[in-house]
């Protein structure tokens, strides 16, 4: 089936969504009316049976135009072969992870986007239609741009003010979204617990860019006002924040975090989490890119700590760095294999996190990655 929508030829007819018997929209529609991404709906055979109005302004399709069309249609010729194997793993699995993808608009303008899709079922079981949200990427990728250029002005003190100016607004639609998916009562077949994954998700990647907007805003060299902070307790929110994601990708997430007296020491919490967060959020993408739709991958974050010393490991079975990059890697504005396209300030923004806990950071090993923090105990400062 998944290969046949990219041929059939059948003509087919607006679905009727699911306006109730008294008349005007379903709820399904009021709530995604107003949805600032794309919301599209696909059948069996691969024709787009819904779309809420975005689709004008991303496409340039009107409503009319757009539902009755394959989808076929609206992808880029480079991803046919990409959308029907998707289209059969959503089909097999009931959802499908983000993937990147790129429409062509009535134009022809090709938009690279990012789609995560779930899976309606008939009462008998069988396949009904897709659901899936649709969000374009282009502010994404100028975001990317502008950050990557913040992070040459960084050097000479001016990264905050750029980052924390432009990524106001994203944030804003980005809860909205979040709190759309929360109110969204469920009546079209599609899993309750599925969306709420989404909205879990999507709610922590807010609340770890505004941490990371938090630390990025401090006053260039000035130095941290530390107070007593308990490490694990960082740790462990650094890995409560990314477990959506990692269960999401499939990801064994274990830990392994002493908690005593030693665990307290003084610094800056914030900075802790996101270095933590940094760090989790790297192995992940590690992992996901070894195990592209698989199992198997691991993540260990462990904590031991004594009255001079805490040492904090991040440990995956990812695709590792290489070796003739690993020197490299806490350099400003220098970004992995991992993320060609990413700004470089990750692990730089780790490196800087941990001298200003007078600690150390390293690579032990590259192949199966683990990083190593040591932070010295100094209750009297």
């Amino acid at each position: 089936m998944a290969t046949e929508l990219l041929n059939t030829q059948t003509t087919v007819t607006a679905y009727d969504f699911s306006p109730s018997s008294h008349g005007g929209q379903s709820k399904f529609e009021r709530v995604f009316a107003n949805f600032p991404d794309l919301v599209h709906s696909v059948d069996e055979d691969g024709f787009i049976v819904y779309a809420n109005p975005v689709v004008t302004k991303l496409l340039g399709y009107e409503l009319e135009e757009y539902v009755g069309m394959r989808i076929v249609d609206v992808y880029a010729p480079p991803y046919h072969a990409e959308l029907a194997a998707g289209f059969k793993a959503l089909i097999a699995r009931g959802e499908l992870d983000t993937i990147e993808s790129c429409l062509i608009s009535k134009s022809g303008e090709k938009i690279p986007v990012e789609i995560r899709s779930l899976a309606k079922y008939s009462d008998t079981g069988t396949f009904s239609k897709s659901f899936s949200i649709i969000r374009d990427m282009r502010p994404i990728i100028a975001m990317k741009e502008q950050l990557r250029s913040a992070s040459r002005k960084a050097a000479q003190g001016q990264l905050a003010q750029y980052v924390v100016h432009d990524l106001r607004s994203p944030l804003t639609t980005l809860k909205l979204q979040a709190e759309s998916l929360q109110t969204l009562e469920v009546d079209q077949g599609v899993s309750r617990g599925k969306l709420d994954r989404i909205s879990r998700i999507t709610s922590s990647a807010v609340e770890q860019i505004e941490e990371l907007l938090k630390v990025l805003n401090r006053n260039g060299n000035a130095p941290i006002t530390k107070k007593p902070c308990d490490v694990a307790e960082a740790l462990h929110q650094a890995v409560n924040r990314v477990y959506g994601a990692s269960l999401a990708a499939n990801i064994a997430l274990e830990t392994n975090i002493q908690i005593n007296k030693h665990t307290i020491l003084r610094g800056d919490d914030l900075g802790l989490r996101q270095l933590f967060g940094n760090l989790l959020n790297n192995a992940i993408a590690a992992v996901t890119k070894q195990y592209v739709g698989e199992t198997g991958g691991v993540i260990k974050a462990s904590l031991v700590a004594n009255k001079n010393y805490i040492v904090v490991k991040i440990e995956d079975n990812g695709v590792g760095i290489d070796d003739a990059v690993a020197t490299k890697i806490f350099d400003r504005g220098y970004s992995t294999l991992l993320d060609p396209e990413g700004t470089g300030l990750g692990l730089s923004i780790c490196k800087k996190i941990v001298g200003e806990h007078d600690g150390q950071i390293s690579l032990l090993t590259s192949k199966s990655t683990m990083f190593e923090v040591t932070l010295p105990k100094d209750l009297k400062k």
